[in-house]
C-alpha cells in the first residue's frame, strides 16, 4: 500500500503540467478571461508576439500600445507553466518603467472582470507567484550596461522594450543575450521619433523583425471601427491630430512620428535629434543656482478697424475675431487653413500708413509685417513695413490644394402610379456637378409646383446661344431629364433641388457657394467659375472678368475662391437698394444693393511705391492675430492681399540645466513687453536677462537699461567668438544648445510638445568656408514650418555668453571656447 502511494506521488510530481486552452490564442485569452476589447491593430500585435520571435510596433500617440503590452505580459505568465515563464521590461528611464507599463501590468493582474492572475504584482515592479517565485520585473540598467539583464534563465522569456526609440543600443544587446531560444520573444513598442536609433534599425526591411505600424489615421476614431466609448475617449482624436498638424506643421518630424506613426526623414542637416529632445523631456535634473531669462521679442504690427481677415467662418473684421477660428495662411505658395494662436487688440493714438489705389488698400502701423519682395528678386520675405525699400511688390497671388472628389450621388425616390416607389441614384462627376452649381448660383432657383404634391423643379435662366449650347451639353452629359421653355431650363431631380436650396440659399440676395466647393480643389473651383461666369459674369477688355450679385455673402465667397486660385480682384458696391434701373423698357426699383466682384486674367501681385503712402491720423484700436505660418489673407475696402501677422513674445527661464517657458504674451507694444520682463525678473529671481535685440527687441533693451536693469543685447547677426567654425553668433549659440541636448545636460518641460516640435525642425548647413550656418526663419517658413519662437527663447537662455572680463583677444578666445566645449570639430 505504501509503495503504491509512493508511485502515485512520484507520478504526480513528474506529470507534465496541464496545457492552457489559450496557449497560442492571446486574443481569446484577453477577450474571454479578462473581458477586454481589442481593436484590430492590438489583435495584430498580440498574434504577432505568439507567431514571431521579434515584433516591433512603431506607433502614433495614444493608440493603446502600452495597454496591449501589459495584456500580453499577463497572457505570457498565465498560459505558461508556473515558474517557467518570465517577463522583463525596460524603458529609457525608470519613471517610464514604473508609471506607464508596470502600472498597466498591475491593473491587468488584478483582472477586475474575473479571477486575478497568478501571484501578485508589487509596487517595486516585480511579479511574484504565491510561493515567492519571481516571474517578472521592470528595470532600467545603465545605458552602457550590456549585461544589465544577466541571471534570467527561464524557458519562456518575454522582453518588452517600451518607448523603444529611446533605449540605447547596448541594452538591445543585453536583451538579445537572454532571448537566445526559440521559445523566447521580444516586443519593442514606441513612437518612431528617430530613424538613427536601434529601434529605427529593427524597423527597416530585412531586419528579421515583424514590423507593425499604427498611424493615427488607422485608429478607430478615424476609421469608424466599433470600440466602446471608454476606449475611444482614450485614443487619438481627429481634432487633436488637426491641431498638431496646424501647430507643428505636417512636414515636421514630430507630427510624422506622433500622429502618423512613421519615422521622419531626418537628414544629416537636422540640428537636434528628436531622440535627444524626447530624452530631455523625460530627464529630471537639479536646478542650478544661476537664473537666466531669455526673451524672444515678437515681430509685430497691426491693422486699422476697417481691415477684415478670411477665416473658416467667413470674412470677419478683426474686432469680431474670437480666436477659435482657422485663418487662411500660406505654406510656401499653397494656402491652407491654420489656427489662431493669439488675438491682438490695443488702443492706438498716432499715424498709420494708409494706401488706397486701384489695386489695393491697407492701413498699418510702421512695424507691421508684410509679405514682400524686391523688383529684382522672386523670393518672398516677411518684412516690416518701415524696413521695406521705396519700391516693392506685395503678395496677392497664391494656390490652393483643396480636397479632390470624384463624384457625388443623389438618390431619387419616385412614387409609382399603382403603388410603391422607384429608387434611382444619380452619380455625378464632381467637376460637372461644380459647374452646374455655378450655373445655378448665377441664374437659378428652385420652383415648387402648386399641384402634384408640390413637385420641385430646378430652373436656370439662359437666353444666349453660346450659354444655351454649353448648358445643354453639360446636362446631357450628366444624364438629368430636362426641358427648355420661356428662356428657362427645367431640371427634374427632387433630392438635388433640396440640396441646392439647403446649400446655395433661396432667393438671389441669399445666394452662396457651398462649403464643399469652396474647399474643393482648384480644378473644381475653376469648373464652378466656368458655370457662374456664363450666368452672372462678363469678360473685360483686359481679359479679366466681372461678376454681379445682390448677395453680400456671395461676394465674400467669390473673393475667397478667387483668392484660392490666385486671381482675386476688387469687390465694390455698384448700386444701392432703392435706386432705379431700366429692364426691357420698364423702370425698376432695386430692392437690394448690387455688388461687383473683379477677377484678374492671371495671378498678379501688388506694386508698392512708398512715396505714395499717406500718413493717416488714427485714434482707436489696432488689431492683428498670430498664426504658426505667420501669414494671413486680409481685405480692406474690397481689396484682398496677403500679409504677415504678429508673433508672440516668449520668455524662457533657465535655472542651470532646467529650462521652462514662463511667459507667452500677445500684448506687443514695447513698453508692455518690457513690463512683462521686469515682472518675470522679480517673480523668478532672475540673475541675468538676455533679449533678442534685433529689430523691435532693441526698444526692449533700451527701456530695460533706462529702468536700471542689466541686460545682455543678443545680436544674432554679430560675429561669432569662434568665427572659424561659425558663420555668426546665432549659429554658435544654436550649436551650443545642440551640444547640451546631445550630452544630456538639459531638462525641458515634458508637456511642452510645441517646444519639442520647434526644436526638432531647426536645420543647419556649412558655408563655403566650412562654417556652421543655421537655417533662417524665412527658409523655415518656406518648408511649412512655424516660426520657432519658443525654441529661440530657450536658445537665448542657454547660449554661452562669457562675461566681458572673460573676453580676451586672439588666442584667449579659442581657449575660452575650448573650455566650454561648444565646437563641433
Amino acid at each position: 500500500m505504501a509503495v503504491d502511494l509512493a508511485w502515485e506521488y512520484a507520478a504526480r510530481r513528474f506529470d507534465p503540467p496541464p496545457v492552457s486552452p489559450y496557449l497560442g490564442n492571446p486574443v481569446g485569452w484577453m477577450t474571454e478571461k479578462l473581458g477586454a476589447h481589442l481593436w484590430s491593430k492590438q489583435r495584430e500585435i498580440a498574434d504577432s508576439v505568439v507567431a514571431n520571435k521579434r515584433t516591433a510596433v512603431k506607433s502614433c500617440h495614444n493608440a493603446g500600445k502600452s495597454w496591449i503590452a501589459a495584456q500580453i505580459a499577463g497572457y505570457w505568465i498565465d498560459v505558461h507553466p508556473p515558474g517557467e515563464a518570465f517577463i522583463v521590461s525596460t524603458a529609457p528611464s525608470y519613471p517610464q518603467v514604473h508609471a506607464i507599463l508596470w502600472e498597466e501590468i498591475r491593473k491587468t493582474a488584478k483582472n477586475p472582470s474575473g479571477d486575478p492572475l497568478p501571484g501578485r504584482v508589487l509596487q517595486s515592479d516585480e511579479w511574484k507567484l504565491d510561493d515567492g517565485t519571481l516571474v517578472g520585473w521592470g528595470r532600467k540598467p545603465a545605458d552602457t550596461d550590456q549585461h544589465g539583464f544577466q541571471g534570467i534563465h527561464r524557458k519562456y522569456v518575454l522582453v518588452i522594450l517600451d518607448e523603444a526609440c529611446g533605449i540605447p543600443e547596448q541594452l538591445w544587446t543585453a536583451v538579445e543575450a537572454i532571448t537566445t531560444t526559440d521559445t523566447c520573444r521580444i516586443l519593442a513598442i514606441g513612437n518612431p521619433d528617430d530613424p538613427n536609433t536601434e529601434f529605427g534599425n529593427v524597423c527597416k526591411p530585412g531586419s528579421g523583425w515583424n514590423v507593425i505600424r499604427i498611424s493615427g489615421l488607422d485608429t478607430p476614431n478615424f476609421t469608424g471601427e466599433q470600440v466602446p466609448a471608454a476606449v475611444a475617449d482614450l485614443m487619438l482624436s481627429p481634432e487633436w491630430v488637426e491641431d498638431k498638424r496646424r501647430r507643428w506643421g505636417e512636414n515636421s518630424p514630430r507630427f510624422t512620428a506622433k500622429c502618423l506613426g512613421e519615422f521622419p526623414e531626418i537628414g544629416d542637416d537636422t540640428l537636434i535629434s528628436p531622440r535627444w529632445i524626447e530624452a530631455a523631456q523625460q530627464r529630471k535634473l537639479e536646478p542650478g543656482p544661476h537664473t537666466i531669462l531669455g526673451v524672444d521679442v515678437a515681430r509685430f504690427g497691426c491693422f486699422d478697424a476697417e481691415t477684415e481677415i478670411l477665416t473658416d467662418q467667413g470674412w470677419k473684421f478683426f474686432a469680431d475675431v474670437k480666436g477659435d477660428e482657422a485663418v487662411l495662411s500660406l505654406d510656401g505658395d499653397v494656402s491652407k487653413w491654420m489656427p489662431i494662436t493669439a488675438v491682438h487688440a490695443y488702443p492706438f493714438d498716432g499715424y498709420l500708413n494708409e494706401y488706397t489705389n486701384r489695386t489695393t488698400s491697407f492701413a498699418i502701423t510702421d512695424n507691421h509685417n508684410l509679405l514682400a519682395r524686391s523688383p529684382r528678386s522672386s523670393e518672398w520675405k516677411i518684412r516690416r513695413y518701415d524696413a521695406l525699400p521705396r519700391i516693392s511688390y506685395l503678395r496677392r497671388a497664391s494656390t490652393w490644394a483643396g480636397e479632390e472628389r470624384e463624384s457625388i450621388t443623389f438618390r431619387e425616390q419616385t412614387q409609382m402610379p399603382h403603388g410603391g416607389y422607384r429608387l434611382r441614384d444619380w452619380t455625378l462627376d464632381w467637376g460637372d456637378f461644380c459647374e452646374l452649381v455655378g450655373w445655378f448660383v448665377a441664374e437659378g432657383c428652385v420652383y415648387r409646383e402648386k399641384r402634384d404634391g408640390g413637385r420641385l423643379r430646378i430652373c436656370i435662366a439662359q437666353r444666349g446661344a453660346r450659354g444655351r449650347a454649353q448648358l445643354e451639353t453639360l446636362l446631357d452629359r450628366m444624364g438629368f431629364p430636362w426641358s427648355y421653355g420661356g428662356n428657362n431650363y427645367q431640371i427634374y431631380c427632387k433630392s438635388f433641388a433640396e440640396w441646392l436650396e439647403a446649400n446655395c440659399g433661396i432667393g438671389a440676395s441669399n445666394k452662396r457657394i457651398p462649403r464643399e466647393i469652396r474647399d474643393s480643389s482648384t480644378a473644381s473651383i475653376e469648373r464652378f467659375l466656368d458655370g457662374y461666369r456664363e450666368g452672372d459674369g462678363s469678360w473685360n477688355s483686359n481679359g479679366g472678368a466681372t461678376y454681379s450679385t445682390t448677395s453680400r455673402q456671395l461676394v465674400d465667397h467669390l473673393q475667397e475662391i478667387l483668392a484660392k486660385v490666385g486671381r482675386c480682384g476688387m469687390a465694390r458696391l455698384r448700386s444701392v437698394a432703392g435706386s432705379t434701373t431700366e429692364i426691357l423698357g420698364r423702370t425698376v426699383v432695386r430692392k437690394h444693393d448690387v455688388w461687383l466682384v473683379g477677377e484678374y486674367k492671371r495671378a498678379t501681385d501688388i506694386f508698392l511705391d512708398k512715396n505714395k503712402i499717406t500718413k493717416m491720423r488714427y485714434v482707436g484700436n489696432v488689431y492683428c492675430v498670430s498664426t504658426p505660418l505667420r501669414t494671413i489673407l486680409v481685405r480692406r475696402r474690397g481689396f484682398v492681399m496677403w500679409s504677415g501677422n504678429s508673433d508672440e513674445t516668449i520668455l524662457a527661464l533657465a535655472r542651470g540645466p532646467v529650462v521652462r517657458i514662463v511667459g507667452e504674451h500677445a500684448k506687443q507694444r514695447t513698453t508692455e513687453t518690457t513690463g512683462h520682463v521686469i515682472v518675470a525678473k522679480r517673480e523668478h529671481g532672475v540673475d541675468e536677462i538676455r533679449v533678442d535685440g534685433v529689430g523691435v527687441g532693441s526698444g526692449v533693451v533700451d527701456q530695460l537699461l533706462e529702468a536700471g536693469h542689466d541686460v545682455v543685447d543678443m545680436q544674432s547677426g554679430a560675429a561669432a567668438l569662434d568665427s572659424e567654425h561659425y558663420a555668426n553668433a546665432r549659429a554658435e549659440w544654436w550649436w551650443g544648445l545642440r551640444q547640451r541636448f546631445e550630452d544630456g545636460d538639459i531638462d525641458i518641460d515634458p508637456d511642452d510638445d510645441e517646444l519639442a516640435a520647434q526644436l526638432g525642425t531647426v536645420k543647419y548647413k556649412f558655408t563655403a568656408r566650412g562654417q556652421v550656418l543655421i537655417e533662417s526663419k524665412d527658409d523655415m517658413k518656406k518648408r511649412g514650418v512655424p516660426s520657432p519662437d519658443r525654441a529661440d527663447a530657450v536658445m537665448l537662455a542657454k547660449a554661452h555668453v562669457p562675461p566681458p572680463d572673460e573676453l580676451v583677444e586672439d588666442e584667449g578666445i579659442d581657449q575660452d571656447l575650448e573650455a566650454f566645449e561648444i565646437s563641433p570639430y
